[in-house]
């Protein structure tokens, strides 16, 4: 197996609720070219590490990935479909997360 672009630092949550029900993050090594898959069936989100290449990439594909989970919880479907809207809405809240300075 080919081995990882890099080793991550930063890592997303291994599970989480939304609207109740319990979701999981798995990182696996898969060929093709997605970094991440939402599958709201499973209530289950999966980073690729074959296809990311940093920690910024890292956070802005689970936030992405998150993106498609929330919109599968309110049954948002059009808004699911959309990647542009989606992966904009990930650029934005990745730059929040990444440069916001908290309180305390």
């Amino acid at each position: 197996m080919k081995a990882p672009k890099y080793s991550p630092t930063w890592f997303p949550p291994d599970q989480f609720k939304l609207g109740g029900r319990t979701w999981t993050t798995e990182l696996v090594h898969r060929r093709g070219q997605w970094a991440g898959t939402c599958t709201p069936s499973h209530c289950r989100i999966r980073l690729n590490l074959r296809c990311i290449e940093s920690d910024e990439e890292m956070r802005h594909t689970f936030i992405h990935e998150l993106l498609h989970a929330v919109a599968a919880t309110m049954g948002w479907k059009s808004f699911y479909r959309n990647e542009g809207k989606i992966d904009a809405l990930a650029c934005l809240l990745t730059q929040f997360e990444a440069t916001a300075v908290w309180r305390g």
